[in-house]
């Protein structure tokens, strides 16, 4: 008995080990964390069109509707999905992080990585700026959020489908850190 219980609990431990290796895990408003940012992943959802309208739904989640949908640039074209977001980042080295290409998404066994669109930028999560820039520097000392979009080249048929975001932020070290929010396709806010 005391060799069974020996053995499950290295059984246990190499398992957790093993769990722990690929990054963290985490769940929507928690936050990802290096010695360098801290990004919280406010909502994610995977949508057909993300709203256009400059107030506070610009650029979350809507119903795709083609007549009204008409002039929004921000729709998925044919054979592809948009993986809405906003995000909140908050610098925490000495130096301006450059967080343009740290998200990837994994829906159905599969890691899709295309550089995001950012739409909106604020500095309280309340009122909301459009943001013309192809990328994302956060400066010294400095926390904004954003909403924006990944497109995936996968035409998901259920939007409620459970899909994965994955956030490869810099340290100190020169490295990249792994952090992933499974998320379940019903959840958009926490």
């Amino acid at each position: 008995m005391k060799k069974f219980l020996s053995i499950s609990l290295v059984l246990c431990i190499l398992l957790s080990f093993a769990a722990c290796s690929n990054g963290s895990s985490l769940k929507i408003t928690e936050s990802a964390r290096t010695d360098l940012v801290e990004v919280t992943l406010n909502s994610a959802k995977l949508t057909k069109a993300v709203s256009n309208e400059l107030d506070e739904t610009c650029f979350l989640p809507k119903e795709y509707n083609p007549q009204t949908d008409k002039g929004n640039p921000n729709i998925a074209k044919s054979e592809s999905t948009l993986v809405a977001f906003d995000i909140k980042m908050k610098n925490l080295g000495e130096k301006p992080i450059d967080l343009t290409a740290f998200i990837a998404v994994e829906y159905d066994g599969k890691e899709y990585v295309s550089p995001a669109k950012y739409g909106v930028e604020s500095l309280d999560g309340k009122k909301w700026n459009l943001y013309g820039e192809s990328s994302v520097v956060v400066a010294k000392a400095e926390e904004k959020y954003f909403r924006g979009y990944v497109t995936i080249p996968v035409d998901v048929e259920d939007l409620d489908n459970t899909f994965a975001i994955t956030l490869h932020l810099p340290t100190s070290e020169g490295s990249n850190e792994k952090f992933t929010y499974v998320i379940e396709g019903t959840e958009i806010k926490a």
